[in-house]
Parts: structure tokens; C-alpha cells; sequence
């Protein structure tokens, strides 16, 4: 991964490649996954990139980065993926996001290809 202040470069050993305008990028997010963490971009348009293997070492140097050459805050995001019902819901473009404190969130993210959510109205709001 190169990055620079003009935008980022990514290239796997397989070949493929992503590079990503640094005027495109919208958001940055900072997500534990398991003892590493997760670097996601997002850009104009709604489109998300997700990089994997950083260390917390890498967070401030990252943060700093992003601040003074993108504007960017890099936002601590933490996942809560052991099924309780913690936290609100919010719609993101095109993605439903679940917002917890971040006090209650796991060290680890699991991702799921189906995900049930079920909404309960008080009783207070229950017409007869």
C-alpha cells in the first residue's frame, strides 16, 4: 500500500489493484478486527474499500495523515457482533449501520452474508 498526499495505491499479490483520488475520499474509519485492525475508505458515490493488517502503532501516524492532507477525521469505529441487541441503527447511503457505544463492542468483527433485524413498537405506541 503507498499513500501519499495526491490519494492511495493498493496492489495484491495476485495483481489486482485499487487506487483511490485523495480529493474522492469522503470518510476514513479505524475498525478492530481480531489483534489487527481495518483501514475503510469510503468515496464519493458511496463506495467503500476495506484494507486489513495494520497494528494500533499505525493509528496516529494514519490519523495525522488523513487530517492534514485529506481533511479527514479517522473515526474509531467498533463492531458489536456477539448478537445482543446493543445500540441504534443508522442508514448510510446505501448501507444499515449499527451504532454502539463504543464500552460494548467486541475485538473482533464477523462478517455475515444474512443478518435479521427485528423491530418492536412500545406498548405505548400499540393501537387496539
Amino acid at each position: 500500500m503507498k499513500i501519499n498526499a495526491s490519494g492511495i495505491g493498493w496492489k495484491s499479490k495476485a495483481g489486482k489493484s485499487v487506487a483511490i483520488m485523495g480529493t474522492d475520499l469522503v470518510k476514513a474509519e479505524w475498525i478492530p478486527i481480531g489483534k489487527s485492525f481495518q483501514l475503510k475508505l469510503t468515496v464519493k458515490g458511496g463506495s467503500n474499500f476495506k484494507f486489513n493488517g495494520f497494528q494500533q502503532a499505525n493509528h496516529n501516524e494514519l490519523k495525522s495523515f488523513f487530517d492534514a492532507n485529506f481533511k479527514l477525521d479517522l473515526a474509531r469505529l467498533e463492531y458489536n457482533t456477539s448478537g445482543r441487541n446493543w445500540g441504534d441503527i443508522d442508514v448510510r447511503g446505501i448501507a444499515l449501520a449499527r451504532l454502539i457505544p463504543s464500552m460494548l463492542g467486541p475485538l473482533c468483527v464477523i462478517v455475515k452474508r444474512l443478518t435479521t433485524y427485528d423491530f418492536f413498537l412500545a406498548l405505548s405506541q400499540v393501537r387496539e
